[in-house]
């Protein structure tokens, strides 16, 4: 489904990817680790189109579908939270993510309107309710209380079931609760 070879990329002089290679295979979750700044939210803006001028190769089937949770919540500031996921998904799917994820209440607010665990949530919702192939979540439990990242993991799980899925985290125990396997971006370069 993704086959990635020699995958080298630099900002200016600052190389952050040097000749990574990386199969993943449809149905297959990872959840990519490593030290900050080694380069994990840029190869999930590779894999998903975001950043070009690369060197060596990125395919991806074509018919691929993302859903993404950015590493920054991305809600529109002027839409409600449900004006915001109606831009991706059908009411019926972002009302049953809202509710799922405990922020069904705050589907007629603003973003500013909301606290960090909250939006984070509603950008979580928005990804799970679009519905893709290929999942790309980066830091998704970020500004989450613990309660709730259980919730959010639980119903994550639920709807990627048999997806493929890419997680990025600093979280030690991201791996297991995504089900996923752990590989730390360095052993891939």
């Amino acid at each position: 489904m993704i086959q990635i070879s020699n995958l080298s990329f630099s900002y200016g002089k600052n190389t952050v990817l040097k000749n990574l290679n990386l199969n993943i295979k449809k149905g297959d979750r990872i959840c990519l680790m490593g030290k900050s700044g080694i380069g994990k939210t840029t190869l999930l803006k590779i894999i998903i189109g975001l950043i070009k001028g690369y060197e060596g190769s990125v395919k991806i089937n074509n018919n691929a579908k993302f859903s993404v949770v950015f590493q920054e919540d991305r809600l529109l500031p002027f839409k409600t939270v449900a004006q915001n996921l109606a831009l991706f998904a059908t009411r019926d799917s972002a009302l049953e993510a809202l509710e799922a994820l405990g922020v069904l209440d705050v589907a007629d607010k603003y973003p500013a309107q909301l606290s960090g665990g909250q939006a984070r949530r509603v950008a979580i919702a928005r990804a799970l309710a679009t519905k893709g192939d290929i999942y790309v979540l980066d830091e998704p439990f970020n500004a989450i209380d613990q309660e709730n990242i259980a919730v959010a993991a639980n119903y994550i799980n639920k709807i990627t079931a048999e997806k493929t899925l890419i997680a990025v985290s600093h979280m030690e125990n991201a791996a297991a609760l995504l089900n996923a396997a752990t590989v730390d971006i360095e052993n891939l370069m």
